[in-house]
């Protein structure tokens, strides 16, 4: 893996114009913009929002330079698939329907929501979650796995 890396034939020739890119010019069409806005919204959740992206980017890039583009992509498209069965399962279990069905901005803004949900975990931003729990309920733990109220009749069965 180490000779990848030295050899130039994922991150480091990203330096090498016509060569591989850690980030091709259409990932960061949306990925700067992407990160803009949840810097500006907020900068400890985009910074750590950013690490984490160009993290799971240098992994890709090692991965798919090791196995083939194409198990790469059939293992990116496998856990895109779970994640989503595992987004519906849980919101299931919560008996509230995902917020992206009702306002398209839930989805644009949940991997910050996600970032938020890791920080509070790990006992940061104590502030946003009881100000998140103020206006919207306590977090599941909180709950004991009791549904939200009247939203959750709203979630198909």
């Amino acid at each position: 893996m180490i000779n990848i890396l030295i050899e130039g034939t994922t991150f480091l020739g990203m330096f090498q114009p016509g060569h591989y890119s850690l980030f091709g010019r259409e990932e960061l069409d949306i990925i700067v913009p992407a990160m803009a806005y949840f810097l500006y919204l907020d900068r400890p959740l985009g910074f750590s929002l950013a690490a984490y992206l160009i993290a799971n980017t240098l992994v890709a890039s090692v991965l798919s330079a090791l196995t083939g583009l194409t198990t790469c992509l059939v293992l990116a498209a496998l856990l895109f698939i779970g994640g989503w069965v595992i987004q519906f399962l849980g919101h299931r279990y919560e008996g509230v329907k995902p917020a992206f069905l009702d306002d398209a901005m839930g989805l644009v803004i949940s991997p910050l929501f996600l970032m938020a949900e890791v920080a509070f975990m790990l006992g940061h931003k104590k502030h946003l979650k009881n100000y998140i729990e103020a206006r919207v309920g306590r977090t599941m733990p909180a709950r004991n796995g009791a549904p939200i109220g009247p939203a959750s009749s709203s979630f198909p069965a």
